[in-house]
């Protein structure tokens, strides 16, 4: 089942595509708050900066297997929803933002949460 999407005026730009180079990682902000920015794959992807573990800033972190992979304990997180995929069997996630390339622009938007 696909996310919803978010309304069109909740989208800002947070980014120029030439500011991220392929699996590269970057912290942005949305409304002040700050996100993790990632573009891999040919697709660009935003979660929050924050780790749900230990509120290290993700954005400091790596890609493996297309996940990102926090600097601190080594969580892993799913691109599309923000969950937790490591360590098995923990039932957490950080939001994650729909994104869209305008342009040269990257837009993003906080999706809403899942019911």
């Amino acid at each position: 089942m696909p996310l919803p999407e978010p309304p069109d005026d909740a989208f800002e730009p947070v980014a120029s595509t030439s500011d991220l180079a392929p699996n590269q990682l970057k912290r942005v902000d949305y409304r002040g708050q700050p996100v993790c920015l990632i573009h891999t794959n040919g697709r660009y992807y935003a979660l929050s900066n924050v780790c749900a573990h230990q509120n290290i800033a993700l954005s400091m972190g790596r890609l493996f297997r297309g996940q990102l992979v926090c600097p601190g304990h080594a969580w892993m997180y799913d691109l599309e929803s923000g969950r937790v995929t490591f360590p098995k069997g923990v039932d957490a996630r950080v939001p994650c933002y729909a994104v869209r390339v305008v342009g040269e622009q990257i837009l993003i938007a906080p999706r809403p949460e899942p019911a």
